[in-house]
């Protein structure tokens, strides 16, 4: 009968407590907007007693968690890559014999002046070779050239990815 007591008296209290706190006088009254329900430590959630030793501070307990809509409001910063790289020109301008050396001009697109950025070339297919360095470093919107070439006929050439390496 004394277990029956303080299970219902430690429900009572837990669903006193899972209303909030009064308000501050003068503060406007809050509403929540959703309620959880979250599992706890006896002691988090009811006020500090001498106690009699009939409930355990460490049982863990069923409460209620107003949450106010500052809880389900929240900000996404997400920095994204700004710089692309652009393609100026390619020579020769139409489709290139297999072992005709193509000269692709890039750059990196919304750089920065004094920014320093790293473009690197990769073939696109296993018959494409890269003539020359595949990486080179670009201040600002400086141009670099990569030429490549291709042993077999059809669709091929290089793909240039950029990265920003420092100022």
């Amino acid at each position: 009968m004394r277990q029956a007591k303080a299970g219902l008296l430690a429900s009572l209290l837990l669903s006193a407590l899972g209303c909030g706190l009064p308000p501050e006088a003068g503060a406007a009254p809050r509403e929540p907007v959703r309620w959880l329900l979250v599992e706890r430590r006896y002691g988090d959630v009811a006020p500090a007693t001498s106690g009699d030793g009939t409930i355990n501070p460490d049982a863990m307990v069923l409460a209620f968690q107003p949450l106010y809509p500052e809880d389900l409001a929240w900000e996404v910063s997400v920095e994204p890559e700004e710089q692309y790289v652009e393609v100026l020109g390619f020579c020769p301008s139409g489709p290139a014999k297999p072992g005709e050396i193509v000269s692709a001009t890039v750059r990196v697109g919304k750089a920065r002046a004094g920014q320093t950025y790293r473009l690197v070339a990769k073939a696109s297919q296993a018959d494409v070779r890269i003539l020359g360095d595949c990486e080179t470093i670009v201040k600002g919107s400086d141009t670099a050239v990569f030429r490549f070439t291709s042993c077999a006929s059809g669709r091929a050439g290089i793909a240039v990815g950029v990265e920003r390496i420092g100022p």
